[in-house]
């Protein structure tokens, strides 16, 4: 595998666990029902936006093209929040 697929599948593998990064909110007493709380923004499709804008922005480094990787990423972010949403524990994803 060339070494610049390897760097944009991990930067995908990154966003795709990003979204549970809000269980921070559990020290700041956020409750899980808010839309700050776990299952909260950081599941929505928005932040996969925005994460993967983000991504792109390091398309030369990661030896690929904006589009790739912004695809690529916002794929494999937003797709925590669907995969969390098949499951039956919690209040649901916001999506």
């Amino acid at each position: 595998m060339p070494v610049s697929q390897f760097q944009v599948i991990f930067a995908g593998g990154t966003t795709a666990v990003l979204p549970d990064a809000d269980v921070i909110a559990f020290e700041f007493e956020i409750p899980y029902q808010s839309q700050w709380g776990h299952r909260g923004f950081t599941h929505s499709l928005v932040f996969a936006a925005v994460v993967a804008l983000f991504c792109s922005v390091f398309h030369t480094q990661l030896r690929s093209n904006s589009f790739t990787v912004f695809w690529f990423c916002f794929v494999s972010c937003a797709s925590h929040g669907l995969l969390d949403a098949l499951t039956n524990g919690g209040f649901g994803v916001a999506f």
